[in-house]
């Protein structure tokens, strides 16, 4: 009852055009505090659970291996440490060093951008949303 249209559980579901399928499912409502992802594939599943502090790998049918993060919950900093680890990305690239893995090149960038902007408008418009339309 206010005028706070932010999105509070979404399901995403997207198909590229190589054939692969993907699907966010994303909630702000849970009992635990932080970000939980959870990819699913055709061999396993990694859990990213931002309380914990841990990286889960487990491979269908074998034992899970998991692994302690370090400071991924950096004190202070919104997005799980997201937001200074691209401050310092950007002033090590402006310093003349090596990118690091979390770098991208604009285009991937921009289509990531395209992604959301067309999720947000099926959302709106109930419909199913072509990417190319946002590349005009």
């Amino acid at each position: 009852a206010c005028d706070n249209t932010v999105v509070d559980h979404q399901s995403v579901v997207m198909s590229f055009e190589n054939g692969v399928e993907a699907s966010l499912v994303m909630t702000a409502f849970t009992a635990g505090g932080g970000r939980r992802y959870t990819f699913h594939g055709t061999l396993g599943e990694l859990v990213l659970d931002e309380e914990a502090n841990t990286l889960t790998l487990h491979k269908y049918g074998k034992e899970a291996e998991v692994s302690t993060l370090s400071d991924l919950n950096e004190k202070g900093y919104g997005h799980g440490g997201g937001d200074v680890n691209i401050m310092r990305d950007v002033i090590s690239y402006l310093n003349g060093e090596a990118p690091s893995i979390s770098m991208t090149y604009i285009d991937d960038s921009v289509n990531g951008h395209l992604l959301v902007y067309g999720a947000e408008e099926s959302r709106k418009t109930h419909r199913i949303v072509e990417i190319d339309e946002y590349r005009r």
